[in-house]
């Protein structure tokens, strides 16, 4: 989701990342199988007597209270927890057959006797809890990598494929952020019916049988609102502004579990006890959980928990015998990631206002901390100021990572109290959509954006494991700001550094899914779009040398992409793209089968197009390519030393030849430039490239960029009038002011003449084929 501020930025459009990459770039990795859960503890360690009173319990019985308390007790084995319970007295409510936790009511003076019992490890009271509450796509790179990366079934990299728990207030599965090609992607929506009652778990999360519908009126909204930051998928509101909003993993599926009408640890443990039960099948039963994934309703791999204690109390700490720590550590040995959010509650790192279960030091238990873009997409801005803050001397209790949290726009109801506080109402698609997203802020919306680019990493690998998603988020992290960041030495990520307030830092996206699939990192976009911005920008030096790994090759200017563009001539309708880099050499270095450059672009909801400009120790040739499909010869191209340039053109004509049924370009159109690649060849096994995504369209008769490079003077373009913002996505004048949001505070109360041919693929020569094997039979009509 993008908030009406963030009109100055594009939301690129769906392109496809170079094939002659990746093939090329690595040798062609295996189908990950699926994630295989080592075997599960049937029993717990022995706890002193002493040590097996939760401190708010002891507060709680210390005020001498008659009344009937509601406790988890935890044993060493389900047994011994429910013996304990019986013994003592206790009315036992519900059993967590999975982790050895039974919940029970009873007197004071009976919730003191269970602690004596033989087998006991832990008992706790039923806390109170609080919620802690568009998205800045660009600020985290989510555009480019949405835009960039396919899986291993050359579909985007989207979340698909896997399911995310949203344990909450519940959601509200009808509203339009959930709805794709006619179903609903809440695959399940479960209400906990169990407050008071006895019942196994199955009997106490049902299914809503007919409105899909269990959002609660106490948390009025949050559940469905933290669930399209999760997987909205692209949707354009309409009135009183136009922005195209969408989830953080849009592919992804979506069970929900409302906790009931009153947020306690009880009622949100029993919802992740239930994903334990349910994780690999969740929509049937705990006793049907073999067999082949359900594709309708995938595995669930991650939790979001947008939650935490109603007070910090001065501070907080990490309780590791806690039956929420105990429940999580089970979901992360069966393979799925817990996303907490960090809290609300602000300070100064003398203590740690963060959450406690957050705390677990358990690798792939992720933390997460607010970021504020400023409204801008930018990546250097600042931390939310209501995020919560880890004591500095104590690693252990510092987020983890940080994604965008400050002004998110997502699902809501006008009639639900927290949409409500969010005072910026905004309609969907349809007529009857009044209100239906609004702007909230907090930790809880940054959670579930985490949440989602989980979903995307398990897409593209079904067998990381949370500690590897966990490594692959921190160490790929963009670290903001002045703050210093220390050695983590929590035991999850000793190998990379982190702060008390921000973690490992702002989540990039596009770089850790480029880092999971062995491909460079796309290029920073630019920083806002204009019809005068040059589409692609790339900075110095990245240009890679490919073996097994990546090793940065900063003495190699001549493939080192620095701006990619399109320009018209009006008066002819010649397009000429132009691929600028620091230092152009008159020619493939010797020993080198050849250099290949290539601009890939998109017309609309045509298919992907591409140019290439490819020079070997035979010449130099140009073409206009579809993907798999027609090549059309150009002869208007050239490799410019003087200007460090690679030009290539081409007419509406070449276009509508390789298309075929594609209409001609026309003025209006709106082009994106998707990826500029600059590829050398030799004779052994490896392969030199940089590579660069697009971030700014061309509009045919409105854009005319204007380079800042050496290549700037050439332009076969007049000046273009003035025209419209090339952005579909958002009308900067229509954004909305911080104010117009709640607080997380207040979120608590409520081309000349040229022939089709046949061009073979210059990264498959022969001297090649041994080492790209079969993948040369496709070079250039397969995506990976």
């Amino acid at each position: 989701m993008r908030h009406p501020r963030r009109a100055g930025v594009l939301a690129v459009s769906a392109l496809l990342l170079s094939p002659v990459l990746a093939h090329a770039a690595l040798p062609p990795r295996a189908t990950a199988p699926a994630f295989t859960a080592p075997a599960l503890p049937t029993s717990w360690p022995a706890v002193p007597v002493g040590d097996r009173l939760q401190p708010y319990l002891a507060g709680q019985l210390a005020k001498g209270t008659t009344t009937p308390l509601r406790v988890m007790v935890s044993g060493q084995s389900t047994a011994a927890a429910t013996a304990a319970a019986r013994t003592s007295g206790l009315t036992i409510q519900q059993t967590w057959q999975s982790v050895g936790i039974v919940v029970a009511v009873g007197a004071p003076a009976q919730v003191r006797a269970v602690l004596a019992q033989p087998g006991v490890t832990y008992v706790e009271g039923d806390e109170a809890l609080t919620y802690q509450l568009s998205t800045a796509h660009d600020a985290t790179r989510s555009n480019q990598a949405l835009a960039t990366y396919k899986d291993d079934a050359g579909a985007r990299v989207d979340g698909a494929g896997v399911s995310v728990a949203v344990i909450d207030s519940g959601i509200d599965g009808s509203h339009p952020f959930f709805r794709k090609d006619g179903k609903s992607k809440v695959v399940a929506n479960l209400e906990n019916v169990c407050s008071v009652a006895t019942a196994p778990t199955d009997t106490c999360f049902v299914q809503e049988p007919v409105t899909n519908d269990t959002d609660t009126n106490s948390g009025g909204g949050h559940g469905t609102h933290v669930a399209g930051i999760v997987a909205g998928v692209e949707t354009t509101t309409t009135r009183p502004r136009v922005s195209t909003l969408r989830g953080s993993a849009p592919g992804a599926s979506l069970v929900g579990l409302s906790v009931g009408a009153g947020l306690s640890i009880i009622n949100a443990n029993s919802a992740m006890n239930w994903v334990v039960e349910h994780q690999a099948q969740p929509c049937k039963p705990a006793t049907e959980q073999t067999g082949a994934p359900d594709p309708a309703c995938p595995p669930i791999r991650v939790t979001t928990h947008s939650y935490g204690p109603a007070a910090s109390q001065g501070g907080n700490s990490f309780d590791p015998n806690s039956a929420t720590v105990r429940i999580q550590q089970m979901l992360v040995a069966k393979g799925v990631v817990p996303v907490w959010a960090a809290g609300n509650d602000g300070g100064d790192g003398s203590s740690a206002f963060t959450n406690p279960p957050a705390m677990d030091p358990t690798p792939g238990v992720l933390m997460v901390a607010s970021y504020n873009d400023g409204g801008t997409g930018n990546r250097d801005n600042q931390l939310s100021s209501f995020s919560s803050r880890g004591n500095k001397d104590i690693v252990g209790s510092f987020p983890d990572i940080s994604a965008p949290g400050d002004l998110i726009t997502s699902s809501c109801r006008p009639y639900l109290s927290i949409c409500a506080t969010g005072l910026d109402p905004v309609d969907g698609p349809g007529a009857a959509d009044i209100g239906t997203f609004n702007t909230i802020s907090g930790t809880s919306m940054a959670t579930p954006y985490i949440a989602g680019v989980v979903a995307q990493l398990f897409q593209v690998n079904p067998a990381l494991t949370p500690a590897g998603v966990e490594q692959l988020l921190e160490n790929n992290a963009y670290q903001f700001g002045a703050q210093t960041y220390v050695a983590d030495d929590a035991a999850r990520n000793p190998d990379h550094t982190t702060s008390f307030d921000r973690g490992h830092g702002l989540v990039d996206v596009a770089a850790t899914l480029a880092a999971q699939q062995g491909l460079p990192a796309p290029g920073l976009p630019a920083p806002s779009c204009l019809p005068t911005s040059v589409q692609v920008v790339d900075p110095a030096g990245d240009a890679s040398q490919v073996v097994l790994l990546d090793t940065p090759l900063p003495s190699q200017p001549s493939l080192d992409i620095r701006e990619g563009y399109l320009q018209r001539d009006e008066t002819t309708g010649m397009l000429t793209a132009r691929i600028r880099v620091t230092d152009l050499a008159a020619g493939p270095p010797a020993g080198s089968v050849g250099e290949f450059f290539r601009f890939y672009f998109t017309r609309g909801s045509d298919p992907e197009v591409f140019l290439t400009a490819n020079r070997r120790a035979t010449g130099e040739t140009f073409s206009l390519r579809q993907q798999g499909a027609i090549t059309r010869a150009l002869t208007n191209g050239s490799f410019d030393v003087a200007t460090n340039e690679v030009v290539v053109s081409f007419s509406p004509d070449d276009y509508a030849a390789v298309l075929a049924t594609a209409p001609a370009l026309a003025t209006g159109d709106r082009i994106t430039v998707g990826q500029v690649l600059a590829q050398r060849d030799t004779s052994a096994a490896t392969l030199t490239a940089d590579t660069a995504a697009g971030s700014c369209p061309f509009v045919l008769g409105e854009s005319t960029p204007v380079p800042s490079g050496s290549g700037a003077s050439a332009s076969p373009s007049p000046t273009a009038s003035a025209s419209a913002s090339p952005f579909a996505s958002a009308s900067p004048s229509a954004s909305a002011s911080p104010s117009a949001s709640a607080s997380p505070e207040a979120s608590s109360s409520p081309s000349p003449t040229s022939t089709a041919t046949t061009e073979p693929s210059p990264s498959c020569s022969p001297k090649n084929e041994a080492v790209k094997k079969d993948k040369c039979k496709d070079k250039d009509g397969g995506r990976g």
